[in-house]
């Protein structure tokens, strides 16, 4: 725990980058004893008591006994980013309110493991042990606060003079639980003529030993051109924002990004006239008979990422065609061409769901994605009907029923699933058993599969199912139905049931367990929004069950 204090501020903050009179780049959380209310509040939502006890415990484990004492719990934490034409002069101060030096100075000891080290002859100087040997974390007292300078050589944003008051960093009307702040207009103008290097030297980092890969090479031309027309869009940027909110009523946890512009600039017309896209699949996710349902839509929203997907699903193409088995070539060549003519046109929705119990207690499982059929309709049907008649072995072929209905125009096939499902998952213990039918068709927009007993009339509901305006990524689970599907997959029985049970509930209602929104009119706004009793109850179960069994019962942490 020796940088206990210090990774505890850059993980709620981040490393940053500006310019210490009016810095581009501020952020700030709400008073700490706000924070571990609110903290308390989420982990009861996502484990009741026993949560609770983990987040006191870890506090514990980090500040001792005396726990927060010599941090003023009442006060926000602020700070800013000094941003610099080169990454190595980049460096980020931190800001704690504090209710003395002496008591602060003792915190610092207890979360870091040793006492911070006086530095020079100026008095209430300190050095703190840094998160890396490449860095270096300073700390001056002033006004209340405690400063905290962190980077390659923070020395000189550590000085009195160049510190950022308080009330130049907080906005009292910020609503997030924490905040960080761009402002565009007061980024240094060395950093914006830097940023084309900058950029190119962080490629060649990550990107180090990739020139030769053929997929990077198609797709990074189309990349670099969205790079520069968005850098000379983001010159109309007036601020952008993210945030972090707690909505405990709800027990929903959000980080929200907002990107306002300056008005008139191509930048404000792009937003303004941004608007969401149905998604060809998303009624999946608000069936009434839903157990779990997710769906996404590709994030295609300018013509360079079209065009840079389209060439990558290109250039992977040529390998795996040429590495197809003969028969298949192609058929594969054909799904490769379809999913590119989706790609170009900006359309490309995925959705898996679960749906049941019917009235035989089985499940019917759906998968969907969008596929642009208008070419040569027919003709990726036609391949693979012919290479699994031609390759597959007898038994399978009489499991399969070529054109066992229709839907329109649409042909529907049918295949017999074995018992015991594939390689080691039976699904067929709650996808209908020995009567457990696999039901397929090649719409001119889409590829739609069903598994279940009774599969067909399913899949055509999904086929005539009309594109609504859904989020652009939302997860859906019914806790209830969930359930039932485990039980009849591992018995009622199952010890595993009762921890399922424990982890997400039974509640017979369907809630959202995660979505990610945008946004258009007078900012661009992101919003992703993840419910605290559904995936973080997944998460944290081991280390909810192992608080419950050694957490102290008084927490260490009392405002």
């Amino acid at each position: 725990m020796r940088t206990g204090l210090l990774a505890l501020t850059v993980l709620l903050f981040g490393s940053g980058v500006a310019i210490a009179a009016d810095p581009p780049i501020v952020f700030q959380v709400q008073p700490f004893g706000r924070v571990l209310d609110d903290l308390r509040g989420a982990a009861d939502h996502v484990g009741g008591m026993p949560a609770i006890k983990l987040v006191n415990k870890q506090l514990k484990e980090v500040f001792g006994e005396k726990g927060l004492e010599g941090l003023d719990i009442n006060r926000p934490i602020v700070g800013y980013v000094i941003l610099a034409p080169k990454p190595e002069d980049i460096a980020t101060v931190i800001a704690l309110p504090i209710t003395g030096e002496k008591d602060f100075l003792a915190l610092c000891e207890r979360a870091n493991g040793s006492k911070p080290t006086p530095i020079g002859k100026e008095k209430g100087v300190y050095e703190l042990p840094p998160l890396n040997r490449q860095h270096q974390a300073l700390m001056r007292f002033a006004d209340q606060y405690a400063y905290i300078a962190y980077g390659n050589n923070p020395a000189a944003h550590i000085e009195a003079k160049a510190l950022v008051p308080m009330a130049k960093l907080f906005d009292p009307a910020e609503r997030g639980l924490a905040a960080v702040r761009v402002h565009f207009d007061r980024i240094p103008l060395a950093v914006k003529l830097a940023a084309p290097a900058l950029f190119a030297e962080v490629k060649k980092t990550l990107f180090r030993g990739s020139d030769d890969d053929a997929i990077f090479k198609a797709i990074m031309p189309e990349v670099e051109k969205l790079l520069a027309r968005y850098g000379k869009l983001v010159l109309g940027g007036d601020v952008l924002t993210a945030r972090l909110l707690l909505d405990l009523p709800a027990g929903d946890i959000a980080v929200e990004a907002t990107l306002t512009a300056k008005p008139d600039t191509e930048l404000a017309k792009m937003i303004a006239a941004y608007k969401a896209v149905p998604n060809r699949f998303a009624s999946l996710a608000t069936h009434p008979d839903t157990a779990a349902a997710w769906h996404m839509q590709m994030p295609l929203f300018a013509p360079e990422v079209r065009a840079a997907a389209a060439a990558g699903l290109d250039e992977g193409r040529k390998d795996i065609v040429a590495d197809a088995p003969q028969g298949a070539k192609t058929a594969v060549e054909e799904a490769f061409k379809g999913f590119i003519r989706v790609v170009k046109k900006s359309e490309l929705d995925v959705a898996i769901a679960l749906r049941g119990p019917n009235k035989d207690g089985w499940f019917h499982a759906i998968g969907a994605i969008s596929f642009d059929d208008t070419e040569k309709p027919g003709t990726l049907e036609k391949e693979i009907k012919a290479f699994f008649q031609k390759q597959a072995p007898q038994d399978e072929q009489d499991r399969m029923k070529w054109d066992a209905d229709k839907a329109g125009k649409v042909n529907i096939h049918t295949y017999h699933w074995p018992e015991g499902g594939f390689f080691f998952f039976d699904f067929t213990k709650f996808l209908g058993g020995d009567k457990c039918f696999a039901a397929f068709a090649f719409a001119p927009d889409g590829i739609v599969a069903v598994v279940g007993p009774d599969p067909i009339p399913v899949l055509k509901t999904v086929l005539a199912a009309k594109p609504v305006a859904r989020p652009v990524l939302e997860m859906m689970v019914n806790p209830s139905r969930v359930v039932k599907a485990f039980e009849k997959f591992v018995g009622e029985d199952d010890r595993n049931r009762d921890e399922l049970v424990n982890m997400i509930g039974k509640e017979d209602k369907l809630l959202s367990a995660a979505t990610i929104a945008v946004e258009g009119g007078k900012q661009l706004k992101v919003t992703y929004t993840m419910s605290l009793r559904v995936l973080p109850r997944l998460m944290f179960t081991d280390e909810i069950r192992r608080a419950t069994r050694d957490a102290d019962e008084k927490p260490p942490l009392e405002k």
